[in-house]
């Protein structure tokens, strides 16, 4: 059996999965692994091209194969005009996740940006919505209102609590605003798809969120990987 690698390179770790092991590694890196592979499958959103190939082709002496945004995939039918322009990343995602449960879907990744994108039952992607992340919105407050001392907002205990301090108010804010934005566009999706989206919710800052969404949602951190095994078969 071909011994495959799939890397899925994002903004803040390059996340891998080999046959039965997984991991990450800082971005811009790739694992070395004791193993014969044969094939690299890349999704990547940070890292030059030409590099990432040289050091793929440099450790494992294979030529990476490199997912890329297409019109059609897998049942899933991309919404932008160019279909090459929307994310990697978040396109094969949204394909993992609608082929998971062949119905309408919400797929919220919350990284280094937080992005939304919603399918309908017949696999058609309606749309989306990027922001930046919660530590981008924490160090955007920093730097534009000097005098509010703030934490990183991964120290926080998600319990949506008024905050009794100003590193509270700032945490507790963040999050209670983006909760509140991702229960909007849920609603929004159930009234333009006609049933409750199942809600997928990834990235470094799922757990965060998790403990203010009082609705069942889905914390499958491979999607991009499954993706990758659907776009490069």
């Amino acid at each position: 059996m071909t011994v495959v690698l799939d890397l899925d390179c994002g903004n803040s770790r390059t996340k891998w999965r080999c046959e039965l092991d997984q991991g990450s590694v800082s971005p811009g890196c790739i694992p070395r692994l004791d193993l014969p592979v044969e094939r690299v499958r890349v999704s990547s959103v940070s890292v030059s091209r030409e590099n990432l190939r040289s050091e793929i082709y440099r450790t494992y002496g294979v030529e990476p194969e490199f997912a890329k945004s297409s019109k059609t995939l897998a049942g899933v039918t991309n919404s932008y005009s160019n279909p090459e322009e929307l994310g990697v990343d978040r396109w094969l995602a949204m394909v993992a996740a609608w082929n998971r449960v062949r119905a309408s879907v919400m797929v919220v990744d919350a990284g280094t940006a937080i992005t939304i994108d919603i399918l309908d039952n017949t696999g058609h992607h309606l749309g989306g919505y990027i922001v930046p992340g919660l530590e981008s919105m924490r160090k955007s407050l920093a730097i534009d209102t000097a005098s509010v001392q703030i934490g990183s907002c991964s120290e926080t205990i998600p319990d949506g609590s008024l905050g009794i301090n100003t590193v509270q108010a700032v945490r507790n804010g963040l999050l209670s605003m983006v909760v509140a934005w991702i229960d909007q566009t849920r609603s929004l999706a159930e009234e333009i798809c006609g049933s409750v989206p199942t809600t997928f919710i990834v990235g470094g800052d799922k757990k965060s969120l998790m403990g203010l969404i009082d609705y069942d949602c889905r914390t499958e951190d491979e999607l991009v990987l499954d993706g990758l095994g659907l776009a490069l078969p």
